[in-house]
């Protein structure tokens, strides 16, 4: 399981909107201050939850399921690594110059990364977010 700590925005019915840091490694790091790569980034997402009683501004454990993160990754990194693999061969068998299967492939994935932005709800309307209340 994928557990992350999250601050709830809002809540409408059962569902929250919560808020997720996402640091990198560097952002924890004791000598951040002093260097260009800390990278912190603030996710929003919504999650079903039950009537625990939340309240607005109170930290929870958002949690996925290790099964979605593969997903996610796939979609992410795998498919899109596929297709610039496979257009290159195809690329090469057709006789093209180096550069033009590399841009044909890079196009390529450019429209793969925009098909999934526009109409990738599907997708990520399987992706269930749990939260549970921290216990001190």
């Amino acid at each position: 399981m994928i557990e992350h700590t999250g601050k709830i925005l809002s809540i409408e019915k059962n569902i929250a909107r919560i808020s997720l840091q996402q640091t990198s490694a560097c952002a924890s790091c004791h000598a951040k201050g002093a260097c260009t790569s800390a990278d912190v980034q603030e996710r929003h997402i919504t999650a079903t939850i039950d009537d625990q009683g939340y309240k607005v501004g109170e930290e929870v454990l958002v949690n996925l399921r290790t099964q979605q993160g593969y997903k996610a990754v796939l979609v992410a990194y795998i498919i899109p690594f596929i297709i610039i693999l496979i257009t290159l061969i195809i690329g090469d068998q057709m006789g093209l110059e180096e550069w033009k299967s590399g841009i044909a492939s890079l196009l390529i994935t450019v429209i793969y990364f925009f098909y999934i932005k526009f109409y990738g709800n599907k997708y990520t309307n399987t992706m269930t977010f749990e939260i549970k209340k921290i216990t001190n």
